[in-house]
């Protein structure tokens, strides 16, 4: 029973993590949008 629960919040951790990362490759993305928009209307 007690290894299930370490599953269970191991995989939330992970979950946690990825949710992060994507979070970030967002940002990232948003940010290169602006720059690509600065550049065009130059």
């Amino acid at each position: 029973m007690a290894s299930g629960g370490q599953e269970y919040s191991a995989n939330r951790a992970k979950i946690k993590a990825d949710a992060e990362r994507l979070d970030k490759v967002e940002q990232d993305v948003s940010e290169i949008k602006d720059m690509l928009k600065q550049l065009i209307e130059r």
